[in-house]
Formats: C-alpha cells, structure tokens, sequence
C-alpha cells in the first residue's frame, strides 16, 4: 500500500488539496495516516505546496523588429513600448526551475521587475508572457515568446522607481520549456514607453536583481 490522498471537491470537481496543522504562531505541514492489516502509512506529504525563488541570469531590450540594443547606448535594461515599439527580456535558469517543477502543478509563477520612473508624460500599459530563450539572443523573434498566456499592467508614475510583482498565467505545458519573461507595450506610443532596470548597472540606472517565483503542489 502506497501513500493515500486527501481530496476535495465543489460542485462539479474532486481535487488534491494538502494537510496543515497549527500551533499559536505557525503554520506546518500536517500528516494524515491510513493503514493496511498490519503497517501505518503516511498520507502526507500527498501534495505540499513549495515555493522557490530564481534569481535573474541576463537582461537585455530589441526594438520591434528584434535587433538587440546596444549596450553602449542603452544599457541592458529590459524597454518596453515607445514609437521604436521596444521589446525587453528577462531570462533565467531553465534547468534549475525544471529541476524544482519535476512532475509537481504549478499554482503560481510570477516575476519582480523594478521599473523606471519615466520623465515623460502618460502611465505605461504593459504586457509580460513567457518566452523560450534559455541564453541571451543575438535577436528576438515573437515566435519565441508566448502570447497566448499574457498578464497585462499598468505603471503609474510616481516620481521615483520601484518594484512590482506580475503573475502570469500558469498552464504548466507553457513552462516545460521557459526561458524567462519578455515585456511590451499595449500601443507602441511615446507616452506608453517603459524601462526596467536590468541585471547590469549602466545609462544612469542600478541594477536589479529580478526574480522568477513560482509556487508548485507536488
């Protein structure tokens, strides 16, 4: 006899769900046991929900045909929108976030990113999905980018930088093959351009050290 599994169910679905236990201050993982004539077995762990954190690998902005920024003039500093139609990647560790998923459910992915304060007018509307790069391209292509499972945000300026959570979608088929994340605009416009700071300090921004979360049942 193998470990069980706790379910629930609503109306029209059974699901897994996960066992915890409480003491005055905390929260940990619970156990829940079944036996066969003569032996306990545990049920827990069935499916615990874990979390891990990626850290950025590389960062890098194209313009709307794919052609890499120059580091010289622009830094590697993801960009999204303005009239050039700017496109900006973040990539991370493919191997390292396969190795955490195995054979689990991913229930969120989300990403950090640190946005520049623009000094122009207008408050940026954007949007992030996953891409596929597992290195930094010489050029990006949409075909590598997935834009079916889009999360979209506004970025009101305040007059200062700082940073955001964006959660994506979380179809685990999208993210057997992740690269990371990519950026653009809603509408290719002066007033809807954006810059991020990358994982390089450079053209009068800091680095930022991005991170990729994802929170996985398994």
């Amino acid at each position: 006899m193998g470990k069980g599994v706790l379910w629930k169910a609503n109306t029209a679905n059974w699901s897994e769900t996960i066992c915890k236990k409480f003491t005055t201050t905390t929260m940990s993982d619970g156990r829940i046991r079944h036996a066969g004539t003569s032996t306990w077995y545990d049920n827990y762990p069935m499916d615990s929900l874990e979390e891990q954190y990626f850290n950025v690998v590389w960062t890098q902005g194209y313009n709307a045909s794919g052609v890499k920024l120059d580091a010289a003039t622009w830094g590697d500093h993801p960009r999204a929108g303005d009239s050039i139609g700017f496109i900006g990647l973040w990539g991370f560790d493919n191997a390292a976030i396969l190795s955490f998923l195995g054979d689990g459910t991913i229930e969120e992915i989300s990403i950090e990113v640190m946005f520049d304060d623009p000094s122009h007018a207008g408050n940026p509307s954007l949007i992030f999905a996953p891409h596929v790069y597992h290195s930094k391209p010489a050029s990006a292509s949409w075909s590598n980018i997935n834009q079916t499972y889009k999360a979209y945000s506004t970025f009101n300026q305040t007059g200062s930088d700082y940073t955001r959570w964006i959660s994506l979608p979380t179809p685990n088929l999208i993210y057997a093959d992740i690269g990371g994340i990519a950026v653009w605009a809603a509408s290719n416009t002066p007033a809807n351009s954006a810059r991020f700071a990358g994982k390089t300090t450079s053209n009068g921004m800091n680095a930022f050290n991005s991170r990729l979360r994802m929170r996985v049942t398994k």
